[in-house]
């Protein structure tokens, strides 16, 4: 599925500013958009609008309640997490090229003129084969099969062992071989319809509307976003939901009484605790759960508590938080290695200007001092942005995390700390 939420400095070296890249809305959103502004269909509040973005590699559906806010704009309402798969008509040409190879070395490069691999590249990239391969019905007559030229083959050239008749390659359909994302083939666009109103009465009365712009209603689709956010300084997604949960990476003090402690052990899910000798569990506070029903602006935050060793300066007071997701629908308790959730990026907070909290008995007891803090994260357009904030709201971490975003942790020397739930 199209990545959501990326947010990136562009620095262009011709003397000009930086520039900010963000993703505002999910290819199928984008298309519904295109399809109301562009295509003119008409649609009424409360109408459910299921939108199949069938691309080049990829399917994405987004399932959204329409709210008419005039009469060439509309704001959607999520009704469930926009879904996609890797399946689209780059497969089926990568199979055909496939199917043209091992046809091609049975005749062999010398009687061929040429190298079977690029000249099956080359078939598969023909305006020829993407006719027939967008053309494609499912009828009786497609079945039959089509002819691609061979390139640099004499048309009076055949090789009944290799399938290849006057200079042609002779390629039969197989209905497995066509399916995938190709949203402009007839024989997709059937499929689609037979196959909703086939599995759900409710959908018996759906119109059913192709894009008029196939290749450009994603593109344009964003174009009238930005014009519209610009003007109204508004999203036109009125409420989103969450595709995955998304969380940060906390410790709690290790109870052997407890089964998912234990559990969390047998799955390197537990490590010592360097302050005190003690063993600690890997626990997620999860802020936003998979499928929650988020918008723009909400907050979501957790409190938290850090402790150091006693002693140290205030450039040493430094740690990472790390941002993690889960795809899960129902997320872990706990961070291991093997149990899916995925360290998406590394926030460092600076607390040397934070006041401890910690009583002078604690501080010697424990050979240690403690700061309390929060984690807050913010939805917006298209991401999840998280920062580290002193309890009465200031920043305390340099950079907030917007995710998802792929990122290597930052790796350098700091002092141990641990932070922990409150």
């Amino acid at each position: 599925m199209a990545p959501r939420g990326i947010d990136m400095i562009i620095g262009i070296d011709v003397g000009m500013s930086e520039h900010r890249l963000t993703a505002s809305l999910s290819e199928p959103e984008a298309v519904a958009i295109f399809s109301v502004r562009e295509d003119q269909i008409n649609l009424q509040d409360d109408n459910n609008v299921l939108v199949v973005d069938a691309g080049g590699g990829t399917i994405d559906i987004c399932l959204a309640k329409v709210k008419v806010s005039t009469k060439n704009d509309i704001l959607l309402a999520e009704l469930k997490p926009n879904i996609g798969e890797n399946s689209g008509s780059t497969y089926i040409d990568t199979q055909f090229q496939q199917l043209a190879l091992k046809e091609l070395e049975k005749a062999g490069h010398e009687r061929l003129g040429g190298e079977p691999v690029e000249l099956a590249w080359r078939m598969m990239n023909s305006e020829e084969f993407q006719n027939y391969k967008h053309g494609f019905t499912g009828h009786r007559d497609d079945k039959d099969g089509f002819f691609v030229k061979i390139p640099k083959l004499d048309g009076k050239v055949s090789f009944e062992e290799a399938n290849i008749a006057n200079g042609e390659l002779r390629v039969r359909w197989i209905i497995s071989f066509s399916l995938g994302g190709l949203g402009s083939s007839p024989y997709v666009q059937r499929q689609l319809q037979a196959r909703f109103r086939k599995q759900s009465s409710y959908l018996q009365n759906a119109s059913f509307h192709l894009s008029s712009k196939p290749q450009l209603c994603v593109s344009q689709g964003l174009v009238y976003e930005r014009v519209r956010s610009l003007y109204n300084g508004s999203s036109t997604s009125t409420k989103l939901c969450s595709q995955d949960s998304f969380g940060i990476m906390t410790r709690v003090e290790y109870e052997g009484w407890k089964l998912s402690h234990r559990l969390a052990k047998k799955q390197n899910g537990v490590e010592r605790n360097q302050l005190d000798g003690g063993r600690l569990v890997k626990r997620v506070d999860w802020l936003i759960r998979k499928g929650d029903e988020t918008k723009s602006g909400d907050k979501f935050t957790r409190e938290l508590r850090c402790r150091f060793e006693n002693n140290l300066k205030n450039s040493d007071l430094v740690g990472d938080i790390s941002v993690v997701s889960s795809s899960d629908e129902k997320p872990p308790e706990f961070y291991t290695s093997n149990n899916g959730v995925q360290v998406l990026q590394t926030i460092r907070c600076n607390y040397s200007g934070l006041k401890t909290r910690s009583k002078p008995w604690f501080s010697l007891i424990n050979g240690c001092q403690q700061f309390k803090f929060k984690v807050e994260a913010t939805m917006e357009d298209r991401e999840v942005k998280f920062e580290c904030l002193s309890l009465d709201g200031n920043p305390i971490s340099k950079t907030p995390a917007a995710v998802p975003v792929s990122t290597v942790p930052i790796e350098s020397d700091i002092p141990y700390s641990v932070v922990m739930s409150a």
